[in-house]
């Protein structure tokens, strides 16, 4: 149990950091394992237990994968409401966000067959409302920030796509690969210059930039988890790659 009291008092940390900077969007990752030494319930199988404190509209989004066993979400809200969430199919992925009804310390646990052992990954996210809504500017650079925002959540809120579809009508294709996005557009629909002028004059002093084969660079000037944005082109296609530095 002692695996468990710590990492509550990271979350309880990790959301006050949140409160005192008013962050619109964060996430943490947990990489633990089952083993034998983890407790089993009756119904449940084994499990690893973990609390967080989370504020009412808050929305709160999971993606947890296991390397050698299938696992199993179960969440919690304060007043013992429950919500099992579980792989498609015989994937060892769990994706799922939701909204917080209620203020206080939500339990959500990692759940296995009583059998399973293996080690597993779990990022959790948090988002104010507000942060979700999709910018109302058409300019492109407005959304590139939006799409900034989202990479401190690692994307978790718009891994469905639909946001993006939204936000880029004449997108031709996307990727999530790992704390990266990759949206790809027609050399008909985007025209590089534009986009590379469009983002340089709005990023302004606070990215530098850095010269990459066939494009250019974008980089926030800060010492870690640095935002970027890259711009490059092929033959027939323009590549956008957005995400965080670590």
């Amino acid at each position: 149990m002692r695996k468990n009291f710590l990492l509550i008092l990271l979350f309880l940390f990790v959301s006050n950091i949140r409160a005192q900077k008013n962050v619109a969007i964060s996430s943490f990752t947990i990489k633990e394992s089952i083993s034998k030494a983890d407790p089993v319930d009756p119904d449940l199988g084994r499990y690893d237990a973990y609390e967080l404190n989370v504020d009412k509209n808050d929305r709160i989004a999971f993606l947890l994968k296991a390397e050698k066993f299938q696992p199993f979400l179960l969440l919690v809200s304060p007043s013992k409401k429950s919500a099992l969430k579980t792989p498609k199919g015989n994937s060892n992925v769990v994706l799922f966000d939701t909204v917080a009804s209620e203020r206080g310390n939500w339990e959500f646990y990692i759940l296995a067959d009583s059998n399973a052992a293996g080690n597993y990954q779990c990022t959790v996210a948090f988002a104010k409302p507000e942060a979700l809504v999709l910018p109302a500017e058409e300019n492109f650079c407005s959304k590139i920030k939006y799409l900034f925002n989202q990479a401190d959540g690692d994307f978790l809120f718009i891994k469905k796509g639909n946001e993006l579809k939204e936000l880029f009508p004449k997108l031709k294709t996307y990727e999530f690969k790992g704390n990266v996005l990759t949206l790809k557009f027609s050399t008909e629909t985007a025209n590089f210059e534009n986009i590379k002028t469009n983002l340089k004059n709005c990023l302004g002093k606070k990215f530098y930039s850095e010269g990459m084969p066939d494009g250019i660079k974008f980089v926030e000037n800060v010492f870690k988890d640095r935002h970027f944005v890259s711009i490059s082109r092929g033959s027939k296609e323009v590549i956008i790659k957005v995400g965080k530095e670590k």
